[in-house]
Parts: structure tokens; sequence; C-alpha cells
């Protein structure tokens, strides 16, 4: 959630991004992964879509991405379906190989970061953009403190992530 910017060095490399939400329908955050997802694809970035059934992956896979369904991953499925989703998307990194992973919400946030522990090389990036203050635990400041970057929709998002004590 650094106030600076990556580095704006242009490099030849293409990344392999896996991008995972828990978003089933299309809602603004399903069209911020797809706006972003086929801007890193015209800069000739390969990207894969982790996600659930629904609206997401029936219109990425019509773009012409690369979808992998998770079919647990849907939010409200409860604690057995988080684990199952977990273990997907340790199996797809471990398949996929990602160069960065993108996670959007907290499930899939932590999903990650459980599929990174065997990949610690592989920087995760999580993006906010919820007007909900995040909780301002211990544990909830270790899980962003092993996050490579947040990305926020929006100042106010910011502020809240610092209030709670996250790192800038």
């Amino acid at each position: 959630m650094s106030g600076e910017p990556f580095p704006h060095k242009v490099s030849r490399r293409t990344f392999t991004i896996l991008e995972i939400t828990d978003a089933w329908d299309w809602i603004a955050e399903a069209e911020n992964l797809f706006v972003l997802s086929r801007e890193l694809r015209t800069l000739g970035h390969r990207v894969v879509i982790a996600c659930a059934r629904g609206t997401l992956a029936e219109r990425a896979r019509a773009d012409g991405f690369d979808v992998r369904v998770v079919p647990s991953m849907h939010r409200r499925k409860g604690p057995l379906a988080f684990l199952q989703s977990a273990a997907r998307v340790r199996s797809l990194v471990a398949e996929i190989r990602p160069d960065v992973v993108h996670a959007y919400r907290s499930p899939p946030h932590l999903m990650a970061l459980w599929a990174l522990r065997s990949h610690p090389a592989v920087p995760l990036v999580r993006t906010r953009a919820t007007m909900v203050p995040p909780r301002a635990t211990f544990l909830n400041r270790r899980i962003h403190a092993a996050t490579a970057r947040t990305l926020v929709s929006a100042e106010a998002v910011r502020f809240l992530c610092l209030e709670a004590g996250f790192a800038a």
C-alpha cells in the first residue's frame, strides 16, 4: 500500500499473473479485474483468472482468458468450501507457476498466502476497494505485512488501512 508507485522501468519481460477472486457475479470487483486483465494481456502478459462459476468466468472465457474455475470459491459456502478452495488455489500456483499473484478480497487473499508458502519468491498483491474498515488486529497486520503490495481504490481506503495499522 505504498504511496510510491511501482518502478516505471520499461521491461521486455512478460509475466504470468494469477488473478484470484471470489466474485461470481458481474460486480464492480469483476469489472476491475476484467479491465486490468485485458490491459495486462495487451502488454503481452499471460493472465490466468481463478474464480467461481458464474458471470465473470463466462465473460472472461468468452474474451479468450485462461479461466480456472474454483468450484467452492463462492464466499458464502462455509469453512469446508474455503479449505477446498484454498487447496485448489495452491494446486493452481504449483501448476501455473505465476510470477505474481493478485487477490481481491479477504478470502482469496488468505488462500493465496497459504498457497504461496511453498513459493516464497512469488509476490502477492492485494486489491482493497471497500469502505468497510479493516480489522485492526495483530493477525490482520501480519497478513498484510506478508503481502508485497496492497492496491487501494481510493485515498479514503488507503486512510482506513493506515488507521488499522497497515504499513504504508
